[in-house]
């Protein structure tokens, strides 16, 4: 899909007057908008050649009104949305054995289940909150790392275990 997005003249310079006037639009402004303006002619007749050059009917060019970015933006997006449509694509059929694919879920869903939940460590149980090596106590959870165990979340003190930390 190819669109020219053709915008007259007249509202060309209404926006050159928008964005002198917006400061949060001088950005937008160049000397050759101004320059390249005494040319508007021959662009167009370029413009033309070119798309007459280039539209095919497996390649159309679309030539959309842009004066009004309301109007540009839906007959966009309506002839975008039909020519998808006319496509009449659809999802690939699965390669795999969806049935054995749903049993090794759900064997793992189960599997989970059954792990054995945290319990807490001697070192665990100390009366004072402590940070040690992997340890990320800011908030209210308290995530703690070990070589030989999986992560366990447990409540944390936050600011008291930032202050009571052991080196």
């Amino acid at each position: 899909m190819k669109f020219f997005l053709n915008i007259s003249k007249e509202d060309q310079l209404a926006r050159f007057a928008e964005w002198l006037e917006d400061p949060k639009r001088n950005w937008k402004i160049s000397e050759s908008d101004y320059t390249e303006r005494a040319l508007w002619d021959d662009y167009i007749a370029a413009f033309e050649d070119a798309i007459s050059a280039t539209s095919t009917r497996e390649a159309l060019w679309y030539i959309i009104p842009a004066n009004h970015k309301w109007f540009r933006n839906l007959a966009v997006s309506q002839i975008m949305a039909d020519t998808m449509e006319a496509l009449e694509m659809a999802f690939p059929k699965p390669s795999v054995d969806l049935a054995e694919i749903q049993r090794k879920y759900h064997a793992a869903v189960a599997a989970g289940r059954e792990r054995k939940r945290w319990q807490p460590s001697p070192r665990d149980r100390r009366t004072e909150p402590v940070l040690g090596p992997g340890v990320a106590a800011l908030g209210t959870i308290r995530r703690e790392v070990h070589w030989d165990d999986d992560v366990a979340d447990r409540p944390c003190g936050g600011r008291e275990a930032l202050e009571h930390s052991d080196p």
